[in-house]
């Protein structure tokens, strides 16, 4: 499992409308998770692996704080969890989204 900690220094340094610089692409490069080459778009999260891009499909809850963020600017600060082929794995989209303290 991969927990992706997004934290208010993700949000306020990221930028709305740009996949390289966006909060969650921020968190992965800071906690160094899959590489510094990341892209989150609003349905594929891409990395650039030894051997070549790769991509996670973006979970539906993820989307709409995407969506939200690119819009408004603003995402509160949150944490979520996926396995190694990129699939969340909590019971209840409460407890993947639960803000950070």
């Amino acid at each position: 499992m991969t927990l992706i900690r997004v934290t208010a220094f993700d949000v306020r340094e990221g930028r709305p409308g740009k996949g390289a610089s966006c909060p969650v692409a921020r968190s992965i490069r800071r906690q160094r998770l899959l590489g510094l080459c990341v892209h989150v778009g609003s349905d594929r999260i891409e990395w650039m692996a030894d051997d070549g891009w790769r991509s996670w499909e973006v979970p539906a809850p993820l989307r709409a704080r995407l969506a939200n963020y690119d819009e408004t600017g603003t995402m509160e600060p949150f944490s979520f969890e996926l396995d190694e082929r990129g699939t969340v794995r909590t019971p209840s989209v409460r407890t993947l989204f639960e803000e950070s303290p």
